[in-house]
């Protein structure tokens, strides 16, 4: 009678143990099936680039390091925008935005040139706040003119680089050139000659 009773038990216990491994396995099953969906549901079929004048898209995406196939949910915008700017220079700003379901826009500020320093080693231009600029696309006509800085450096996407003895030109330079454009005188303001900030030369419609 007992061992009929412990045999009924343990069948009892092992009915118990099946069923949780039963609900354990189902359980899992409809976590994969949840985290597939979610994959393919998030997966990236398109990347389209917004803003971009001096590079071209493939050169944005490739900086980018995002891929048609990847997740966008492990996407991180800042980490984003930082190698894009990091890989081109011309970039100000980037910003990733995703279309449901799985459009990504990467829209890009690129850095605008303002100004031209002509130097013995060739043209340089210049953002408002006088980093060097790789490209330009518009009316060069619109572009003022710089003389009387001698750079020491000119790498795209940094600060100008000058001597000791000139850093004052160039303080000045960074408050010329905003000033320009928030007066709207780009244009109008040409050919300036910085070569003794306090006997500044410059060419005002067509006229010193």
């Amino acid at each position: 009678m007992e061992q009929t009773m412990q045999r009924r038990v343990d069948r009892r216990r092992r009915r118990k143990r099946e069923r949780r491994r039963w609900k354990l396995v189902r359980y899992l099953l409809a976590a994969a099936a949840i985290l597939l969906s979610i994959k393919i549901f998030f997966q990236i079929s398109d990347i389209q680039v917004e803003g971009n004048v001096l590079y071209s898209e493939s050169d944005v995406i490739n900086a980018s390091g995002l891929r048609v196939g990847g997740s966008s949910l492990t996407i991180s915008n800042w980490l984003t925008a930082r190698r894009i700017r990091s890989e081109l220079p011309g970039i100000a700003s980037a910003r990733v935005m995703l279309t449901i379901p799985d459009t990504l826009h990467i829209r890009v500020s690129e850095t605008p040139a303002l100004a031209v320093l002509e130097t013995e080693a060739g043209p340089i231009l210049l953002s408002r706040e006088c980093k060097v600029v790789s490209g330009f696309n518009g009316d060069e006509e619109e572009l003022v003119r710089i003389r009387g800085i001698s750079p020491v450096s000119a790498d795209v996407g940094e600060l100008l680089g000058v001597s000791t003895g000139e850093s004052a030109k160039l303080t000045y330079l960074q408050g010329l050139l905003p000033a320009l454009e928030r007066e709207n005188l780009l244009g109008i303001v040409q050919d300036i000659d910085i070569s003794n900030v306090s006997d500044l030369h410059f060419r005002y419609q067509g006229r010193f």
